[in-house]
């Protein structure tokens, strides 16, 4: 698919999961990078790189990442419940009630 279209964004977040399964966070990084290069708040891009900053022991950055796509996407549940479940994790309940 890359091959017709470089660009196409749902292989482009296929292959960064398939890299975060294969241990490769720098590649996976790249590729989620290049879609928010084309579109800044794609939900999909900023979760894989919220659940990489996890990984990297890197909780606030994983905070910014899931906040921004809450702002850009009000109506999306993932992001939501991913900061709750960090803030609940954190021992801070009533900014997860939010």
């Amino acid at each position: 698919a890359l091959e017709i279209d470089p660009a196409y964004e749902g292989a482009l977040l296929n292959l960064a999961r398939l890299d975060v399964a294969a241990g490769d966070r720098v590649g996976a990084r790249a590729r989620y990078g290049e879609v928010l290069e084309r579109h800044a708040d794609h939900p999909q891009a900023l979760d894989g790189l919220a659940l990489i900053a996890l990984q990297e022991q890197q909780p606030a950055r994983a905070t910014e990442l899931w906040q921004q796509s809450r702002r850009a996407n009000p109506d999306a549940l993932r992001p939501r419940l991913l900061l709750a479940q960090q803030a609940r994790q954190a021992g801070r309940a009533d900014e997860a009630l939010e």
